[in-house]
């Protein structure tokens, strides 16, 4: 993903079913198990899980599910992110 782009704009060009991929992802689903859940053919989540990257620019499905899972915590106004150092601003 670029520095600094902002995931949440990013997420509005996905869809829907792709951003429900992503969370699966996020609670540990694996592909199958995700298609399983979703009613659709692993190929299909493949899909998804490759649009998910190209779009966000991300590498893999894990870049993408850890940085929607921290936007996710942040939007709830978590900041305890345990093992993770999280940069702060210089003051």
């Amino acid at each position: 993903m670029k520095a600094g782009a902002d995931l949440v704009g990013l997420l509005g060009v996905l869809p829907p079913r792709a951003i429900h991929v992503l969370d699966l992802t996020c609670r540990g689903f694996s592909q199958k198990q995700i298609a399983h859940e979703l009613g659709i053919s692993e190929r299909t989540v493949q899909t998804y899980a490759r649009t998910i990257r190209i779009r966000l620019e991300c590498r893999t499905l894990t870049q993408a599910a850890v940085m929607f899972a921290l936007q996710q915590m942040r939007s709830a106004g978590r900041t305890d992110y345990g093992f993770l150092e999280v940069a702060k601003p210089n003051d």
